[in-house]
């Protein structure tokens, strides 16, 4: 199939104003290949007034030339294409030519796109934020890349407007905090304002959300910066734990202002915890004698040049140095470890990759720069341990004493993984978390490097009492198992909500029309397509419209997120061409195959409020599949749970057993060679499993 590719040299204007408009339209969406071509990045070549999109294909070669955006930014790009062209092998994510690409709206702008971050990033070039020069609060200046995007930068030049990384800590897939990874430098002047909360402008702001705190909580955390003051945090506590405890070498809280927040060291806070007049009073260096207790932070860290305080009457010295070090961590960091526990924290603006901290054995990994091994004569022992929800703060006495507890990272024995979700990466450390390593040795030699730095699913663990997982939610995955396309469909279930697309989450469906990949929406009750739908309870059958590919191939349509169901205990999916009927409480996965002449309108989803009542319910199957290493076997039920997985090669041989511990699906991670194999059960059910 050929695709449009368009050149534009020279300059272009594109332009979608209105007067009186209050938000941009989309006016630029490129599906295919697209080349900026200039003589300089000085001078501008397209010039996009609105909002810009990029789907299917999309592949923006940006070459000795400058684009400039004054609305937003959307990714709807499949997985392997990433808006702007970039390096061929894909492992530095960056951008492949020399052009540059500025925000420079007169509004705030955002950086948005689909929730899938390890292969719907935006890779972008050179990128300057200029936005709202002429703004008198920040607020109106700023560039954010929301929670639900990622993106890569190859060089950030922060002028005048403010590029806000947006974390939430939710253990959620759609809102897990992984976000930006810079290659090269952030640069740029920060300006400040000290009569004026419109200032400081020109630099990166880095929020980390933690919802109301509850009770005495307490949670780790590394600052996503070089090196800042720790005045974000107080009138709340906060202590850097060394290898002689949790307070740190001297057993004390940090209660200077002035005192340095290093890269890479983990530290802890409570939010909230004391009161002005029993703890901090008097303490306080006089430059912070305007510090205002009622406005220390209670929900949100805004890290950026912006102190707890705000602007208050504190006159900020805008040479301070930590000030000047405030800029993101794009390069390896180094430490040295001390003998028995290092309090560590992942210093930069994505998920960070321990994996090979936990499974090698005995042997250098150089880019750890470390030997890591069970036994004392390795630097580092492998493994990790992350601080728990349910850590907490008490005080007696005018002291404050911790109840920690831990999770483990390690390869034999348990390990952490998301409430919300079953996901491949429980080696990976959420952006600005801390963990915790054990060195066997005094003064080692240990860098977190910036190369394992990675877009995926990680789940920041919070410091409150209860998770915010999705509810009363169903999640459809349809998955072309030949091209490995895919395509996602949400139905949530709320008591306030109507069957027209009028609900404030209601997602219409954005097309990718070049035909690689299934599409899979729904109807509303007013006729639009729409690929996140909010029903009421009460709605008791939707359609579920599957457009296929341009290949005949078998399609998985898989269920998740069905534990988390509450207004209905049975899901029925209705195959209109076969005319199966499957229960998907009982077999999330159903296995057709998909032609392009098939019609659309394929399936219909039946929703029970008890599990009874629908006819012809097929006979749950026993089935599995291999795939990056991990064998998922499907069709598993209660009778299983607890019991062995037995697999076998063709001869006989007992190659490996695992206990269930899931059933929709049972996944093992074992990495298997090409060939046939056999899983049985405790109960004597079979199923082949082939390996290509």
């Amino acid at each position: 199939m050929k695709q449009l590719a368009i050149m534009i040299l020279g300059s272009l204007l594109l332009s979608a104003t209105q007067a009186g408009a209050q938000e941009s339209a989309v006016m630029f969406l490129n599906t295919g290949t697209l080349n900026v071509e200039g003589s300089t990045t000085a001078r501008t070549a397209l010039y996009i007034q609105g909002d810009m999109m990029g789907a299917g294909a999309s592949n923006i070669y940006v070459q000795k030339a400058n684009m400039k955006l004054t609305g937003d930014l959307i990714n709807h790009s499949d997985d392997g294409f990433h808006v702007f062209a970039g390096d061929e092998s894909e492992t530095n994510f960056v951008a492949k030519t020399d052009g540059s690409f500025e925000f420079a709206g007169t509004s705030p702008q955002q950086i948005r796109g689909i929730a899938g971050k390890a292969g719907s990033f935006i890779r972008f070039p050179q990128t300057s934020v200029i936005n709202n020069t002429n703004a008198t609060d920040w607020k109106q200046a700023t560039v954010t890349l929301v929670p639900t995007a990622a993106a890569t930068m190859t060089n950030l030049q922060h002028k005048s407007g403010r590029l806000v990384i947006d974390s939430e800590t939710g253990m959620d897939f759609n809102t897990n905090n992984a976000h930006l990874i810079l290659k090269g430098t952030a640069s740029g002047t920060m300006y400040y304002d000290n009569t004026n909360p419109a200032g400081p402008w020109g630099h990166v702001q880095v929020n980390l959300a933690l919802g109301a705190n509850q009770g005495k909580r307490i949670f780790g955390f590394a600052s996503p910066f070089s090196r800042t003051y720790a005045d974000y945090f107080m009138y709340n506590f906060l202590s850097a734990p060394s290898s002689k405890g949790l307070f740190g070498d001297n057993g004390l809280l940090i209660t200077n202002p002035a005192t340095f927040v290093e890269k890479g060291k983990g530290y802890i806070v409570g939010q909230g915890l004391v009161d002005e007049a029993a703890y901090y009073s008097g303490m306080l260096d006089p430059e912070w004698a305007g510090a205002k207790y009622a406005d220390r932070a209670t929900t949100v860290f805004h890290f950026g040049g912006f102190p707890y305080y705000g602007a208050a009457s504190i006159q900020v010295k805008t040479t301070a140095e930590r000030y000047a070090a405030e800029v993101l961590n794009s390069s390896d960091i180094p430490l040295t470890l001390s003998k028995g526990f290092n309090y560590l924290g992942n210093s930069f603006t994505a998920p960070l990759d321990l994996k090979s901290l936990v499974e090698k054995e005995g042997v250098a990994d150089s880019d750890w720069g470390v030997t890591v091994g069970p036994a004392a004569t390795a630097d580092v022992k492998n493994g990790f341990y992350v601080l728990t929800n349910g850590s907490g703060a008490y005080e007696g006495n005018n002291r404050f004493s911790f109840a920690a507890s831990w999770l483990i990272g390690q390869k034999v024995g348990g390990t952490y993984t998301g409430s919300a979700g079953n996901y491949d990466n429980q080696n990976l450390i959420a952006p600005m978390q801390m963990f915790v390593l054990w060195s066997n040795k005094e003064n080692v030699s240990l860098k977190i490097p910036a190369a394992k730095r990675t877009h995926g699913i990680v789940d920041f663990l919070r410091a409150a009492e209860t998770e915010s997982g999705p509810t009363d939610e169903i999640l459809l995955e349809s998955r072309d198992t030949r091209t490995g396309g895919f395509d996602r469909f949400c139905v949530v279930f709320r008591p306030d909500a109507s069957e027209a697309a009028t609900d404030p989450y209601d997602a219409p469906k954005l097309f990718n029309r070049s035909g690689g990949v299934n599409q899979l929406y729904t109807r509303s009750s007013d006729n639009k397509e729409m690929t996140t739908t909010v029903i009421p309870p009460t709605t008791y059958r939707i359609p579920l419209y599957f457009e296929p590919s341009l290949e005949i191939q078998e399609v998985e349509l898989e269920a998740s997120r069905l534990e988390s169901l509450q207004s209905v205990q049975e899901v029925i999916l209705e195959d209109t061409q076969t005319g199966k009927k499957s229960s998907l409480m009982r077999n999330a996965v159903y296995r057709f195959t998909s032609s392009p002449g098939d019609s659309p309108a394929r399936f219909v989803l039946h929703f029970r409020n008890t599990a009874t009542g629908m006819e012809a319910i097929e006979e749950k199957a026993f089935t599995a599949s291999y795939r990056n290493g991990i064998t998922s076997v499907y069709g598993l039920d209660e009778a299983d749970r607890g019991e062995y997985l037995y697999l076998y090669n063709v001869k006989g041989e007992l190659l490996y057993r695992e206990k269930v511990t899931e059933l929709f699906p049972q996944r093992i991670r074992k990495a298997l060679t090409t060939g046939v194999y056999i899983l049985r059960t405790e109960k004597g059910r079979t199923t082949k499993l082939s390996v290509k």
